[in-house]
């Protein structure tokens, strides 16, 4: 896969990207993502449901 750029909308799924070796990639997660603790240091872009689609 050629991924550049990611958005996470869980945190389940933050951290199944960490895992799998493409955290480099994520540009936003939502507010709840907190691990690992490098998905900290990510731009917050809101909730689940709350997105903000600008970001």
């Amino acid at each position: 896969m050629n991924i550049q750029r990611m958005i996470s909308l869980a945190p389940s799924i933050t951290e199944t990207i960490f895992v799998l070796g493409y955290g480099d990639k994520l540009v936003g997660v939502t507010e709840f993502c907190n691990w690992p603790p490098d998905a900290k240091l990510i731009d917050k872009i809101g909730g689940f449901s709350t997105p903000d689609i600008k970001r």
